[in-house]
């Protein structure tokens, strides 16, 4: 198989201290590191781009995904293109976040290339699916709330943020279940009112007013309830559609969390008190992103795309603090390993 040679003649090209070249290209603050994260992401987008793909990606999905998207799914250059396009703007959008905030205390395109690597890793949530197109939404969402301590007009920052994670939630229904972090979020960095509280309820309501009363009008309120909510939800999911080498990525990605986390926790009383919050809020949006899952009939994979979000941050502030730059290369050798073995089964 070319493409299995390709991918093995590339891990062996990265061995003998070429991962650390490879992290190296990325912790650069000077605008050629964006092109590495252009050259990484064709890279991981070779495989489905050379080869067949399942292009329907197999999940259940809303009403309005479904009805925009399932019509040219099965494009393929189309399908890959707009996939490649969202998670890469969402990457660098999520990387000036970082570093506008002062996260690491430097300028580097870790957070994007962490983004990327977590967001890409499984090979279907390469294909266009209903999770890249919630964090379009969600992705600017939190941009906003980080940033909502220093905006004068907090009402409508906190309304615009809910807004999103609403409309976000009518491509991914997992997004609607958020409204509790929002509420804490805002709380934790000390903009929690009732008239936030309501600002930020509104906002959840809107989009769902809209479509609500579109189905009201053609008399088809009670269809979409029971495939919008009824056959999504679940309390404890059925289905956990995950492979072996799957969960060996995972177990690779939850020590290099456990990690990073340990490294914030000692390190902590370095950062700025407003600093902290923040890195509390992304805790918390991992905790969040981890019980959503639970509520509902299916295990998307999906939501890997969303966990990206708190995971980037983490991951970049770990590779950067580290003394023990090997420690970080056998976990990165391994992380590349891996995602290329599962491109390998899946294409």
């Amino acid at each position: 198989m070319p493409s299995a040679l390709l991918i093995h003649s590339f891990l062996l090209y990265l061995q003998g201290g070429i991962i650390r070249m490879i992290i190296n290209l990325f912790k650069t603050n000077q605008i050629s590191g964006i092109v590495f994260l252009l050259i990484f992401q064709v890279l991981v987008f070779l495989n489905p781009a050379m080869h067949a793909v399942p292009l329907s990606y197999n999940t259940e999905d809303t009403i309005l995904y479904n009805s925009l998207f399932e019509s040219w799914a099965h494009i393929k250059w189309l399908n890959l293109s707009l996939s490649f396009a969202l998670i890469f703007t969402q990457a660098m959008i999520y990387n000036y976040l970082v570093i506008q905030l002062n996260l690491l205390g430097k300028t580097t395109y870790l957070p994007a290339f962490f983004y990327l690597l977590i967001a890409c890793m499984l090979p279907g949530n390469l294909l266009f699916n209903s999770g890249i197109v919630a964090a379009s939404f969600i992705v600017p969402a939190v941009y906003i709330l980080m940033t909502a301590p220093a905006d004068k007009r907090p009402l409508r920052t906190v309304f615009n943020i809910s807004i999103l994670f609403s409309l976000g939630s009518l491509f991914y229904l997992q997004a609607l279940f958020y409204f509790p972090f929002v509420l804490i979020a805002i709380g934790m960095l000390g903009l929690l009112t009732f008239r936030s509280a309501l600002a930020s309820l509104i906002g959840y309501l809107i989009p769902y007013i809209y479509v609500l009363s579109y189905y009201f009008w053609f008399d088809r309120l009670p269809d979409y309830w029971e495939n919008q909510f009824v056959k999504l939800v679940h309390l404890i999911p059925q289905s956990f559609p995950f492979h072996l080498s799957e969960l060996f990525l995972y177990g690779i990605i939850i020590i290099l969390l456990g990690l990073s986390l340990f490294r914030y926790i000692t390190t902590r009383f370095t950062l700025k008190v407003m600093q902290r919050k923040i890195y509390n809020v992304f805790t918390l949006f991992f905790v969040i992103s981890c019980i959503v899952p639970l509520f509902f009939k299916e295990m998307h994979k999906q939501q890997v795309v969303l966990l990206a979000i708190p995971m980037g941050v983490y991951l970049s502030f770990y590779f950067l603090t580290l003394k023990k730059q090997w420690i970080a290369d056998i976990f990165t050798l391994l992380l590349f390993i891996t995602i290329a073995v599962l491109q390998i089964q899946f294409y």
